[in-house]
């Protein structure tokens, strides 16, 4: 499970780092802008999750419209890329053993 560093210097935030070490994490440098540092957290969680969306807000603690809504304001179109999957998927079925794409009717 992905993790956030958290800053502080008391015995609650000790324990939940001590939590945190134990799975992937990133670290945003202090004096980081909070919405740069949230866009990182959710683009690299989402990758960890392998593009799935609900598992990412899941992960994330928002619910998938925020999720939607964040990456709409990244310029990032969840229709276009889940359609791009698709289409690539698409076309990796249809590749014959020798790597060719198999004739399709024009």
């Amino acid at each position: 499970m992905p993790h956030v560093l958290i800053v502080g210097d008391d015995s609650n935030t000790r324990e939940a780092l001590a939590a945190l070490r134990s799975g992937p994490a990133i670290t945003v440098p202090l004096g980081t802008p909070l919405s740069v540092a949230a866009r990182e957290l959710i683009l690299r969680t989402l990758e960890h999750c392998g593009g799935e969306r609900k598992r990412t807000a899941e992960m994330l603690g928002i619910c998938t419209k925020t999720l939607y809504n964040r990456l709409r304001e990244y310029g990032i179109n969840t229709r276009q890329a889940a359609r791009a999957e698709q289409i690539a998927s698409d076309i990796a079925g249809r590749a014959n053993v020798s790597g060719t794409l198999d004739s399709q009717p024009g």
